[in-house]
């Protein structure tokens, strides 16, 4: 095959297999292909002796200068299948090995979540509640990876009647919306996120979803718009919906715009369903044992993943687990509080809520997660 074909290969399989990114690497004479699927990277095939080939062919599918090999590019392209548009991020790296190319595959189809599909009856009419609002803002936390785009989006297309303005600013633009303003940022133009947000404020928006919060300036716009009647949705990168009031903080927001401003948080993970057909039990370890006693969670069988033909590595798919966080008068009077996190623990706890972690250890009792998946992603930790 020759490098269009091989390409064409790639995108196909990749998009076929669900993959979310395709990575092109060079090792000595070979191209080695893998793909990301529901989170965990697979080897997927190695071509010989096309590498510089295949760059050349997607950095042309990308518009992207084929004679520049030292600096990193950015581009994008878009595939048609079966009346299916699908859109390709490109990320061009020049390694001391040789260039690799990144592909992002955003599938609009795939991105379209209805909130039905991702949170409880009981998680869902808090959310609803919420973005039925004229006012307020709502945050989605977690670490990169965890679904935060997806739920955000997923708010959007809710609230996306036709009777609103809604704007956002992005960066960059996942995922385009008939019916939404959108913008991508771009700091070579000078348009920044702070840029954006006062150009919009002069927009006449009604709701306004701000890709992530990432520093003082836009921190504080955001709130004083959430005050002044605009429903905003952003995203911070924190580990627990307690620290994301902390996070505002240490981005220099006052007490009393958090106060006046936030709504509801939403901390959330992405963590692999066990395959029914091939999952394995086994005798929880002392270790594992005592964990899940601290959580009153009594479990003589654990279950791992396999792998069979019906799956892939085990799992079906990755489902998300939501913390919710309202920030109602409880909250607000304990703001200034020195030990922040463990005040709101202890409200949270007092109000019978659970914690993301808390339901996530529950799916493990029945089998359907991973004791290790699951601190993994709530806790970081990669060994028992």
């Amino acid at each position: 095959m020759n490098a269009i074909e091989i390409v064409n290969e790639i995108l196909l399989s990749g998009i076929k297999y669900k993959a979310s990114d395709i990575h092109i690497e060079k090792n000595g004479k070979y191209s080695l292909v893998k793909f990301r699927i529901e989170g965990i990277l697979y080897g997927y095939k190695k071509f010989e002796d096309v590498h510089e080939k295949l760059i050349a062919r997607i950095k042309i599918l990308s518009n992207l200068d084929t004679t520049k090999k030292l600096n990193p590019q950015d581009g994008s392209f878009s595939i048609s299948i079966k009346d299916n548009k699908i859109d390709i991020r490109t990320s061009i790296l020049p390694l001391i090995t040789g260039e690799k190319a990144y592909l992002r595959i955003l599938d609009p189809k795939r991105s379209k979540k209805d909130l039905e599909d991702l949170f409880s009856k009981e998680e869902l009419g808090i959310v609803e509640s919420k973005l039925l609002r004229k006012n307020g803002m709502i945050l989605v936390t977690g670490p990169t990876g965890s679904g935060k785009t997806t739920t955000l989006y997923s708010f959007l297309n809710r609230i996306n009647t036709g009777r609103e303005n809604i704007i956002t600013v992005e960066d960059p633009v996942e995922y385009k919306i008939q019916g939404i303003n959108q913008i991508e940022v771009n700091s070579k133009r000078g348009l920044s996120f702070e840029n954006s947000l006062r150009s919009i404020l002069r927009s006449d928006p009604d709701v306004i979803m701000i890709g992530e919060i990432r520093d003082k300036e836009t921190a504080e716009i955001a709130v004083r718009s959430s005050i002044t009647g605009h429903l905003i949705l952003s995203t911070l990168h924190t580990y627990s919906s307690f620290s994301s009031i902390i996070r505002l903080m240490d981005m220099g927001v006052e007490d009393y715009l958090i106060a006046s401003s936030l709504s509801l948080v939403i901390n959330q993970r992405l963590i692999g369903s066990l395959c029914p057909y091939c999952k394995s039990s086994y005798s929880p370890s002392d270790k594992e044992k005592s964990i899940l006693e601290k959580y009153q969670i009594d479990a003589n069988l654990l279950y791992k993943n396999v792998g069979c033909e019906k799956c892939i590595g085990g799992y079906t798919k990755r489902e998300a687990v939501f913390e919710l966080l309202e920030f109602d008068r409880d909250y607000i009077k304990c703001i200034g509080a020195k030990e922040l996190e463990n005040t709101y623990k202890r409200i949270y706890k007092e109000k019978g809520s659970k914690t993301l972690l808390e339901k996530a250890l529950e799916k493990v009792k029945s089998g359907e997660f991973f004791l290790k998946d699951v601190l993994k992603e709530a806790y970081g930790l990669e060994e028992l």
